[in-house]
């Protein structure tokens, strides 16, 4: 879900939403700017945490990546045994 549907979704605005989180009004837009916007910006790690944990898991570090909306590539190589990702 994306930050700024699930702010408008949850009855809030981009101002109290900051706050909730700690976070200044401007850069509360700047995330919820489409991809590609040349002024959008992507949290840091801890401020992507306070997202996830405001929204009750709801907005996720892939919904700013847009990871999950591509389908996997069939031709990609396998794993190797032994290399899975770190938890």
């Amino acid at each position: 879900m994306q930050l700024a549907d699930w702010i408008a979704a949850n009855g809030q605005n981009r101002s109290s939403f900051g706050r909730s989180i700690g976070e200044r009004p401007m850069t509360i837009s700047r995330y919820c700017l489409p991809a590609g916007h040349p002024h959008r910006r992507i949290p840091k790690e801890e401020t992507m945490r306070k997202i996830f944990v405001a929204t009750g898991g709801l907005v996720t570090a892939n919904d700013f990546y847009g990871i999950a909306e591509a389908a996997p590539d069939p031709a990609a190589p396998a794993p190797t045994p032994g290399m899975e990702a770190a938890e």
